[in-house]
């Protein structure tokens, strides 16, 4: 059974991410001007990231196990709404990776700031 649904290139991710550092590096000089303390990340937001990660998983078990033969239904309009959620979670964790890219080289680039180091080993 095919749903029909587009498949998400890693070139499309590959491209996705590197947009976002090339945004982020130069955007993360401007707010670290701005803003000194923006490095400090809340622990929460980790925890959201794993959790929402966790769910999606969760949701998308049963479908890939209908692909694999294992299961013998799957529902086919709650599977293209996974399938859809799970295309936009990998474009946006692709962007979101490039974003941590880019403050990650701005870091690297602007080392010798003492303030930055002890941002960087806080967060």
């Amino acid at each position: 059974m095919s749903f029909g649904v587009n498949v998400t290139r890693a070139r499309t991710l590959v491209l996705v991410g590197g947009a976002s550092v090339l945004v982020a590096f130069p955007l993360s000089r401007a707010i670290a001007e701005w803003w000194p303390a923006w490095l400090v990340a809340p622990w929460p937001v980790s925890a959201l990231l794993i959790l929402l990660g966790a769910g999606i998983l969760a949701q998308a078990w049963p479908i890939r196990q209908f692909v694999r033969g294992k299961r013998p239904d799957v529902d086919r309009r709650t599977s293209a709404g996974i399938l859809a959620l799970a295309k936009a979670c990998s474009l946006v964790g692709a962007g979101v990776g490039g974003v941590y890219l880019g403050v990650v080289w701005r870091v690297i680039v602007d080392w010798v700031s003492p303030v930055l180091r002890g941002q960087l080993w806080y967060a």
